[in-house]
């Protein structure tokens, strides 16, 4: 008699930064994990590029956080993760392959999220034609998301902005005190998670 249809995006505001194309994604009604801003929703990406039909995390700042849903409110993330993704760059080309001796890590990726408004909430059609019961329990209309690559992996935590660091992750934390030092203590790229 009905269906339920998950959240969709529209397309992205920013493009792949390796492929050039922009995106969209339909994800889950729930979130599967949760941080100290955000919410993460597994789905799918779509649109002309490879990365058609590829799994995806949406993320969505939380409700009551000091973050709102624009889409300048991301752009400081988006910043961020480009300049640690440079610095990536640079450190796998010139400091890895100094450490091969040492490490067999090949190289440091960082993702660089999409940026895109809400096109609809989830909600139940009835009779397949009639939307009924949208959901805003975590998304308001219209608000902005990120969409990143899904990780396949166990997800790690390696260091953190306040002192904490994995032992078994001497490259990650060689790389969080490299952008120090060759940013002239500018900057300090950690807080370091992933697979």
């Amino acid at each position: 008699m009905g269906s339920e249809q998950s959240h969709e995006t529209r397309a992205s505001f920013t493009k792949d930064h390796k492929d050039g194309y922009r995106y969209w994604a339909d994800f889950d009604s729930e979130p599967f994990a949760r941080g100290s801003f955000r919410l993460a929703f597994r789905g799918n990406v779509h649109g002309e590029g490879p990365r058609d039909g590829s799994f995806c995390v949406t993320k969505v700042f939380m409700k009551g956080t000091e973050y709102t849903t624009y889409f300048a409110d991301w752009i400081p993330d988006f910043k961020a993760s480009v300049k640690a993704a440079r610095f990536a760059e640079i450190f796998t080309h010139n400091v890895l392959p100094s450490l091969q001796s040492v490490i067999s890590t090949a190289e440091i990726e960082f993702v660089i999220p999409l940026i895109a408004k809400m096109e609809s909430l989830s909600h139940f059609k009835v009779l397949g034609l009639f939307p009924i019961n949208k959901d805003t329990s975590y998304i308001y209309p219209k608000e902005c998301v990120a969409i990143e690559p899904y990780l396949d992996g166990k997800f790690e935590k390696f260091n953190s902005n306040c002192g904490y660091e994995d032992k078994t992750a001497a490259i990650l934390n060689t790389f969080s005190h490299w952008t120090w030092h060759i940013s002239g203590h500018r900057y300090l790229v950690c807080d370091l998670q992933g697979v």
